[in-house]
């Protein structure tokens, strides 16, 4: 058993620094190029435009180590979960509006829908890191003039946040590994080229510590998908 748990524990490992060291080399690569390209260049709107290539370059090493991070430390139990009301509800509208500019560049529909208010007990920021890593997937999976919505309601003694979208969709045989470490359906990967296929672990990871469940819906490719997890109710 110690065996097989050192095997596996080795492979992890193995597959975080692969994962790690082939996201990162990317923006790496485009820093190297830009940094050569200044040297030499004189034409200050060039220039400048080489400065926000960087910037950018910076800031998705910035993302891509933060996530790395995050979903390292969201298995471990050293970090202490704090207990707090938190309005799902509030949560996803804030992020809605923060969301805004990338909702109106694809001509998307979105909406929360109206419900009365329900609470839970949880940590309010990493509840929310939930709730936004939903909300990426669907705007970056979704096609132009595709409908969103956002809906939490109370079923019995727990509260379901879900999430609806006309996407790309999730075939049958891929809905049981979706939350897995590092997995990445190949329409995922041609759509989003930059994602580490582990937000949604992270995301199953934080709503378990919460004595949630999380899970997705979806009638197959090309006909949408929706992403819901329940929590206990606020007592």
């Amino acid at each position: 058993i110690y065996w097989n748990q050192s095997q596996e524990a080795d492979q992890l490992k193995y597959e975080f620094v692969t994962v790690a060291a082939h996201k990162l080399r990317t923006p790496l690569t485009r820093i190297r190029w830009e940094i050569d390209a200044l040297k030499e260049s004189s034409d200050p709107v060039k220039f400048r435009e080489g400065l926000d290539r960087l910037n950018l370059s910076n800031s998705q090493l910035i993302e891509i180590t933060n996530t790395l991070l995050e979903a390292a430390r969201t298995e471990t139990s050293s970090y202490n979960y704090k207990k707090e009301e938190v309005d799902l509800a509030a949560v996803a509208q804030n992020l809605v509006t923060r969301y805004a500019p990338d909702i109106a560049t694809k001509h998307l529909d979105v909406s929360v829908v109206p419900s009365p208010k329900v609470l839970v007990t949880g940590d309010i920021d990493r509840l929310t890191s939930v709730v936004e890593i939903l909300l990426r997937n669907a705007l970056t999976y979704t096609p132009e003039y595709g409908i969103i919505r956002l809906l939490v309601r109370q079923e019995g003694k727990r509260v379901r946040f879900s999430i609806s979208d006309t996407g790309i969709g999730v075939a049958p045989q891929h809905q049981g590994h979706i939350f897995s470490r590092f997995f990445r359906e190949s329409r995922a990967r041609l759509t989003d080229t930059e994602g580490l296929g582990l937000g949604l672990f992270m995301a199953k990871n934080i709503v378990t510590r919460h004595s949630g469940t999380i899970g997705v819906t979806s009638e197959g490719e090309h006909k949408g998908s929706t992403f819901w997890f329940t929590l206990p109710l606020r007592k």
